[in-house]
């Protein structure tokens, strides 16, 4: 896979010299972490960093990042702060450093990579001096190192090693980060189909921002709601009632804290309550979020669409075989009819779309 990698960056960057090919190998395994003594003195760096760019040449720079193999990215800081905060920026290094699994073995099975396509001839690099390259590489023990001149030169590199994560979903973080200048508060509703990543990208945003998560799996409608009249409904597949009287109407009072008792699936009754302190973002996740009913809450929806033959492989992983079946016959449907009628994904601010 890294070869992919290799050859598009020697393509993008024809003035590469062999310590930033290893350079980009490095960082597609281990990150950007070294850099970070503590979160503080990485945001005093960054933010050094950015002033001291040519500020009135970066008014027009869009947003730009790259892929550097293992679901790892540089994102680019030229122009940033017309984007993103740079507490964002800093929160994505920071939590990729926390998180990042990796290896010197590992490592080494890129380097030997990089050495087979040299020895192929894929790559512009004299074989001896890459092994040779390696070889002192190695015996000092793997050091950290620098951008050569020549590539400092002609591209001048400054970015952050950020998990694809985040990258993903940029766009998103840019428009919440240019939200929070006029607004103090934001409340956002995560909305698509089952298997999306709804409650995976609230986790996300909780890792960068000050941030409470309702989740709609627990307002699952309660036994005795569960009438034919009420499952014929379109979007009747959730206690809306309940959501509106528990979690919309404290919103709409404007209340700081709030609390909603929590629908157990496995035991089919409502169990403990979920108290919600109102933080810097307030998220409502899972499919119904959006219903017409309280659609009007929000500040910011968000619709994940995902390919049907994608979204059967990963609710077969997570919730098996039986429970696929019963997702394919019960609940695809009632939300697919939730989607199409009231024009769910269409009112949406922001669609994310997944083919794999």
């Amino acid at each position: 896979m890294i070869e992919k990698y290799i050859l598009e960056h020697i393509e993008k960057y024809p003035e590469m010299e062999i310590a930033d090919v290893v350079k980009l190998i490095y960082q597609s395994e281990f990150g950007g972490g070294h850099m970070i003594k503590n979160p503080k003195a990485s945001l005093e760096r960054l933010t050094r960093e950015c002033q001291e760019a040519d500020v009135d040449a970066l008014q027009e720079y869009p947003l730009c990042w790259e892929k550097i193999g293992n679901h790892m990215g540089r994102l680019f800081l030229k122009g940033i702060e017309r984007h993103l905060k740079l507490g964002t920026v800093n929160r994505f290094f920071v939590n990729t450093a926390q998180k990042v699994t990796s290896s010197v073995s590992a490592f080494e099975e890129k380097l030997s990579e990089l050495q087979r396509m040299c020895r192929e001839g894929t790559v512009p690099f004299d074989c001896e001096q890459l092994d040779e390259w390696l070889r002192v590489y190695r015996e000092r023990g793997y050091p950290l190192f620098g951008h050569s001149e020549s590539f400092r030169r002609h591209y001048h590199p400054s970015y952050r090693v950020v998990s694809g994560d985040y990258l993903e979903y940029i766009e998103l973080f840019s428009v919440i980060d240019r939200s929070f200048e006029a607004e103090e508060q934001l409340i956002i509703a995560i909305d698509g189909r089952c298997g999306s990543g709804k409650s995976w990208l609230a986790r996300l945003l909780s890792g960068v921002y000050p941030c409470s998560v309702v989740h709609m799996d627990d307002f699952f409608l309660r036994p005795e709601q569960r009438t034919e009249e009420r499952l014929k409904e379109i979007g009747g597949n959730v206690d809306r009632e309940r959501f509106l009287e528990e979690v919309a109407r404290p919103l709409m009072n404007g209340r700081k804290s709030f609390e909603y008792q929590r629908y157990d699936c496995v035991r089919q009754k409502l169990t403990d309550s979920v108290k919600v302190q109102r933080k810097k973002l307030l998220v409502v996740e899972g499919t119904y979020s959006c219903h017409p009913l309280f659609s009007h809450l929000y500040d910011l929806k968000i619709f994940l669409n995902i390919e049907s033959g994608a979204q059967r492989e990963r609710i077969l992983k997570r919730n098996g075989d039986y429970m696929l079946r019963r997702f394919i016959s019960e609940w695809i449907p009632k939300e697919e009819e939730y989607f199409q009628t009231f024009g769910i994904r269409e009112d949406c601010d922001i669609i994310f779309e997944e083919t794999t």
